[in-house]
């Protein structure tokens, strides 16, 4: 074993995590390639359109991020009733 691997293994300790992989869903991004590329190509991901609901819904800001088919979110992984996320409102409180 050379030294390098040695002192990688040597230094771990049996609360130590590996993260050997990440997935997402990101503004105008499916997934971390996405977003890696829409960040180095400079793309404004945070939009100021009415393609989610109309702008002066709630007085908020119309400048946000929309995740692309946001219809996709898995209720069941995160445990909630599938008619929790079809109200207006949880279209956009969900996925936070």
């Amino acid at each position: 074993m050379n030294k390098i691997a040695s002192n990688i293994i040597y230094n771990m300790s049996a609360n130590d995590i590996v993260i050997s992989g990440m997935s997402g869903r990101f503004p105008l991004s499916d997934n971390t390639d996405e977003l890696a590329k829409n960040l180095y190509e400079g793309v404004d991901m945070v939009t100021g359109d009415d393609t989610r609901w109309p702008i002066d819904l709630y007085d908020m800001n119309p400048r946000m991020g929309k995740i692309i088919e946001f219809n996709r979110f898995d209720v069941t992984f995160f445990g909630l009733p599938d008619r929790l996320t079809r109200c207006p409102e949880m279209a956009w409180i969900v996925p936070e």
